[in-house]
């Protein structure tokens, strides 16, 4: 990652905080996006016939491996969401 910051106007303080929020934004090294099979309601069923649209059959699904059950998560990978450890949310590792 390159940055490239015009000091000029700001302080040097605030330069040095630009740079460290942006490299402690790497994402998130325990939030996985998995494959899992569709179960749809007759409800859903129904109103996508009626629609004359397709249902996939994998859907996506964002989990958290930093949990013990491997929950789903909606983070999206930034450490600065996190749904579950407050640390995380505040930089910590």
């Amino acid at each position: 990652m390159i940055i490239s910051i015009d000091t000029s106007k700001q302080s040097e303080q605030e330069a040095w905080d630009i740079v460290k929020n942006a490299y402690s934004n790497e994402p998130c090294s325990c939030f996985r996006k998995i494959e899992t099979f569709a179960n749809y309601t007759d409800f859903e069923k129904g109103y996508s016939v009626a629609l004359g649209v397709k249902l996939p059959k994998i859907k996506f699904k964002t989990v958290c491996w930093g949990t013990k059950e491997c929950e789903e998560c909606y983070c999206g990978g930034d450490r600065r969401k996190c749904d579950f450890y407050e640390d995380v949310r505040n930089g910590g590792k």
